[in-house]
């Protein structure tokens, strides 16, 4: 090793942990980022980050090309680092990609982004499944079927993946309603134990209650 090497790294391990610690924060900015954090700030910059060949959506390609562009084609480097940090959330852009229209189809829409950011997605995220569970048991008229003409009275009416996918998408829910059906929805596990596991399965309010057995 030459003496300028030695004498370089010697330097280096001689610097204050918060003079390195500070290098690191400055070539990776969005590190210490929560997930909600960097969904409001692609939020922000949402059309900067958007797919030119499908507009009004951001994709994994549209990302990488920002995230491996160089200064010369345009991209600024704080845009550069932030898709990068993106990419490399790989939790966090699943959660991305798990809202709006269709489910895990490769595209992130602003409505899903804005969900992603809200305070009641970080609830509802941050729930164990008996929470979860119980949260539907106290809810349970907000997530089932509406009465239709065959079943006037809606006596017979249950929580279905039908149902719970009409609350997600619907505007006229709440936001909590909303977030609560996405997170149940985005639990396949949970879903199963609580006896949703296809499209033809319903349960009632009185088998989620014989279901709260299920651990945290």
């Amino acid at each position: 090793m030459s003496v300028n090497a030695t004498s370089n790294n010697a330097m280096h391990a001689m610097q204050p942990a918060s003079q390195r610690s500070a290098r690191t924060d400055t070539d990776k900015p969005f590190a210490r980022m929560s997930e909600a954090e960097l969904a409001k700030h692609l939020y922000a910059n949402f059309d900067r980050f958007t797919d030119p060949d499908q507009p009004g959506v951001v994709t994994r390609q549209s990302l990488e090309r920002i995230a491996y562009s160089s200064t010369q084609s345009g991209v600024s480097t704080e845009d550069s680092q932030f898709a990068r940090a993106l990419l490399e959330s790989h939790g966090l852009m699943g959660k991305l990609d798990s809202y709006g229209k269709f489910r895990h189809d490769g595209k992130i829409e602003r409505e899903s982004v804005l969900n992603v950011a809200s305070p009641e997605h970080q609830r509802f995220s941050n729930m164990n499944d008996k929470d979860m569970a119980a949260y539907l048991i106290a809810h349970f008229d907000t997530f089932k079927e509406r009465p239709d003409t065959f079943n006037a009275s809606g006596s017979d009416l249950g929580v279905t993946i039908w149902s719970l996918e009409d609350v997600a998408r619907s505007q006229a829910s709440s936001p909590e309603a909303k977030m609560f059906a996405r997170e149940l929805l985005d639990r396949p596990e949970l879903m199963n134990r609580l006896g949703l596991k296809d499209r033809g399965s319903r349960v009632t309010q009185q088998s989620l209650v014989i279901s709260q057995s299920i651990g945290p």
